[in-house]
């Protein structure tokens, strides 16, 4: 499945699906450079997604990384053998383009 999805209906399917562990690696970015000094891999076992304002928090003990400005998010269950590929589209409401995508693995 390859999605585009609200905040609201991305919140609907994580909660269907009971993803265990969602993953950040600044390598996986569309912005990452390979001159990059500062490579960054997280995982997270918790996560909680807010419709008002649009933002989602990866939470790993006292450790949080959140991502707000969400416009939609894109799910793609078909890329990847690591399991779900999703991207967070983060920009200012109402815009015709996102700002900054990052893309996140989850895993069940």
């Amino acid at each position: 499945m390859k999605k585009t999805l609200t905040v609201s209906d991305f919140k609907k399917y994580c909660e269907k699906e009971q993803f265990t562990r969602i993953i950040y690696h600044s390598e996986n970015q569309e912005w990452y450079q390979c001159a990059d000094p500062c490579k960054v891999e997280m995982a997270f076992p918790a996560m909680e997604i807010y419709e008002n304002p649009n933002i989602l928090y990866l939470k790993s003990g006292k450790n949080v990384l959140y991502l707000d400005r969400i416009q939609c998010v894109k799910v793609d269950t078909e890329s990847s053998v690591l399991g779900t590929i999703v991207a967070v589209l983060c920009g200012d409401f109402g815009a015709k383009h996102y700002d900054r995508a990052y893309t996140l693995v989850f895993q069940k």
